[in-house]
């Protein structure tokens, strides 16, 4: 859902959302620290001008399933001015494949600023791409620990089971 304003300067957008916004919410700070947003296009999730999805071009960050075999593909995702009243034509995607971090690099600056569309959010965006991938990575090393306690256990109970029926036939004396 995107606010359809064609003739309204972006500033004039922020003043007005800024404070009323369904989708502004302030996470356990009751007023006092920063206020997060659950908007589409927003990079930081953060609740600051800059990088506010409801501005006229906006940058953000979507994720495709890949299939067996393939590497994880995101979605650079941006917007076209002209559709301004047809949100479902509006939303351009830029497809960014996983490599390393210069080749990731290079791919979202060439949809950035190589084609001068809000060339200040591309580090925002190398930013969340990247610790997307700690976080996916740090999460495979977890699963790999979680799955060798599971395994050392299962056979921790496995001898147990073998060795405490024998020793327990050693123990009683018949008369």
């Amino acid at each position: 859902q995107t606010m359809a304003t064609c003739n309204v300067s972006d500033n004039v957008i922020y003043s007005v959302t800024r404070k009323m916004n369904s989708r502004k919410k302030a996470y356990c700070t009751y007023g006092r620290g920063p206020c997060f947003t659950r908007e589409s296009g927003n990079l930081t999730q953060r609740d600051t001008q800059k990088t506010s999805g409801y501005l006229s071009k906006s940058v953000g960050i979507g994720q495709q399933k890949p299939g067996p075999g393939q590497p994880q593909i995101f979605t650079l995702v941006m917007k076209k001015r002209g559709k301004i009243r047809r949100p479902s034509q509006q939303r351009v995607d830029a497809k960014i494949v996983f490599g390393n971090r210069k080749k990731i690099k290079k791919q979202i600056e060439a949809q950035t600023k190589y084609r001068l569309y809000r060339g200040d959010l591309s580090k925002l965006a190398q930013r969340r791409i990247f610790q997307i991938q700690k976080i996916r990575c740090n999460y495979k090393k977890f699963l790999k620990k979680e799955a060798k306690y599971a395994q050392e256990d299962d056979d921790d109970d496995m001898d147990e089971d073998n060795g405490g029926g024998q020793s327990q036939e050693d123990l009683v004396e018949v008369d």
